[in-house]
């Protein structure tokens, strides 16, 4: 009988269960049963990442689920010119280190998760019939999610964007353009390819 091969287990830890979500369907459409996921913390959104009792809870999930791969998930809510907000959000995912050891990568959206959005404009334009247009790096761009959320409260617009709908979104990204035309998620794809078992 032939030996079950073990799941390649990944643990999500996201300030917002819509980035977690959204994180999903996008590596979901390059490698597709390659992993399972699982959450860990997730009641726990923003800030309250980085409190004692927020580590505590995370290092029991850990202990109990032992993911062989751990991802956190944050907005540097700044440009990355901002050496204070940098060092701030690094610092948290030391203490995430701490916990779950070297098997642990860091996906750090500059400004917000919406700059992934920007990236691949044309997908978000077709979605909500708008027409909006991003000009060179889309992490240069102050403040994306109200960008968007203005972009789309229009008369003729499909609907206006919400940060609820990221998943769906998500989904019908150009994950090739992600890639291309973003630095950090360029960077971080090639970390989690390197990390993943070779099929």
């Amino acid at each position: 009988m032939a030996k079950q091969k073990r799941v390649f287990s990944i643990g999500l830890i996201g300030e917002n269960p819509n980035d977690s979500n959204a994180l999903v369907a996008l590596l979901k459409q390059r490698y597709e049963g390659r992993f399972a996921f699982t959450y860990l913390g997730k009641h726990r959104t923003g800030d309250q990442l980085s409190n004692p009792k927020m580590l505590r809870v995370l290092q029991t999930e850990f202990a109990a689920k032992q993911p062989a791969l751990v991802i956190y998930i944050r907005d540097l809510d700044a440009l990355a010119s901002s050496t204070t907000k940098w060092q701030q959000r690094q610092a948290e995912f030391a203490k995430i280190k701490q916990i779950v050891g070297e098997e642990a990568l860091f996906l750090l959206h500059v400004y917000q998760f919406e700059a992934l959005i920007l990236a691949d404009i044309d997908a978000f334009n077709r979605q909500y019939r708008v027409s909006y247009s991003v000009k060179g790096d889309p992490t240069m761009v102050e403040k994306p999610k109200q960008k968007l959320m203005s972009a789309t409260d229009k008369p003729k617009a499909a609907r206006q964007y919400h940060e609820n709908d990221s998943a769906e979104i998500a989904a019908k990204l150009d994950y090739a353009k992600l890639v291309k035309n973003c630095g950090y998620f360029r960077d971080f794809d090639a970390a989690f390819a390197a990390k993943l078992p070779k099929q």
